[in-house]
C-alpha cells in the first residue's frame, strides 16, 4: 500500500493550483503539455504535480535524471512559476544542486539562452555562477559554446572573474566561442578581461582554434582588435598560420587562405 502523502501547505498548494491552471488554459488552447512554458523533455508538470506535489520541497525529485523543480523550470525557460516557487519556499531548495549529468538549473538556463531565468536564479535564489559539471563546464562555458551574447555579458557582470574560469582541458569561455565562431561573444569576453592565451594542454590558443575551426571574422577580431599574438605556437610548434593553412574545408564557407589572409596582415 502506498504511503498516505502529507499535506501541502496552502501556500504550496496555492503554487500547484496556478501551474495546473496555466497547464489546463494552454491545452484548451490545443497546446500540447511538452509545449507549456513549465514543461521539459517529455515531462508534465501537470502529470508531476498531480502525483507528487511534495516533490517540490525535494532536491531530486527524479531519481533517474537527478533533477529538481528548478532544474525543470530552467530547461523550459519559466521564470515566472520559478519567481512563485522562491516566494513560497525561500531557501527549501538549492539552486546549485547537480542533475544525474553534474548540470545545475543555472547550467540548463545557459543551454538554452534563458536570460530572464539565469537572473532570477543568481538574484533570486544566490546561484553560484562557478558551479561547473563533471567536465569542469560551468554556465559561462556553455553560453559562450552556444553563442548567447547577453547571457555571457550579463554573466560578466554579475561575476566578472568567471571570464577566466576553465574546464578539465583547460578551456576559458573565450576559447570555446572562438572555436564556435561566435564573434560576438569573443567582443564581450574580451571586453570583460578574458585573456586571448588559452592555455590549453596543448598549447593551442584562442586564435589558433579560430583559424583551425575556419572562423575567418573571429580571427579577423582577435587580431586586429584585441592584439593576439600571431606567432604563439602550440607544444608541437604549429601556429595559427599552419593552422589556416590546414584546416578541414567542410568547417567554414571561407577558404584556407581567406582564414590566412588576416593572418599574414598582422
Amino acid at each position: 500500500m502506498q504511503p498516505r502523502a502529507p499535506t501541502l501547505s496552502t501556500e504550496v498548494q496555492g503554487v500547484i493550483d496556478a501551474v495546473l491552471a496555466y497547464a489546463g488554459r494552454a491545452a484548451a488552447a490545443g497546446n500540447s503539455l511538452v509545449h507549456v512554458p513549465a514543461v521539459t523533455a517529455g515531462l508534465g508538470v501537470v502529470g508531476w504535480l498531480q502525483e507528487t506535489g511534495l516533490a517540490l520541497l525535494s532536491d531530486e525529485y527524479d531519481a533517474a535524471t537527478g533533477n529538481n523543480v528548478l532544474h525543470l523550470l530552467a530547461r523550459a525557460g519559466n521564470a515566472s512559476v520559478m519567481r512563485q516557487l522562491r516566494t513560497v519556499l525561500g531557501g527549501a531548495l538549492s539552486s546549485d544542486a547537480r542533475n544525474r549529468a553534474g548540470a545545475t538549473p543555472l547550467a540548463l538556463a545557459c543551454t538554452g539562452g534563458h536570460l530572464e531565468v539565469v537572473d532570477e536564479l543568481i538574484h533570486g535564489w544566490c546561484a553560484d555562477v562557478t558551479v561547473a559539471d563533471r567536465s569542469g563546464w560551468a554556465g559561462i562555458h556553455i553560453a559562450a559554446h552556444v553563442g548567447h551574447a547577453t547571457l555571457v555579458a550579463s554573466l560578466c557582470h554579475y561575476a566578472p572573474a568567471c571570464v577566466r574560469l576553465r574546464t578539465l582541458t583547460n578551456a576559458t569561455p573565450l576559447f570555446l566561442a572562438a572555436q564556435e565562431g561566435h564573434t560576438d561573444v569573443c567582443r564581450v569576453l574580451v571586453a570583460a578581461g578574458a585573456a586571448l592565451t588559452s592555455e590549453r594542454r596543448d598549447g593551442s590558443s584562442t586564435l589558433f582554434i579560430a583559424c583551425q575551426e575556419g572562423h575567418l571574422e573571429v580571427a579577423r577580431f582577435l587580431l586586429q582588435e584585441a592584439g593576439a599574438n600571431v606567432n604563439e605556437a602550440t607544444r608541437s610548434g604549429s601556429t595559427p598560420l599552419h593552422a589556416a593553412a590546414v584546416q578541414v574545408p567542410s568547417r567554414s564557407s571561407f577558404p584556407p587562405t581567406a582564414v590566412a589572409s588576416p593572418i599574414m596582415e598582422a
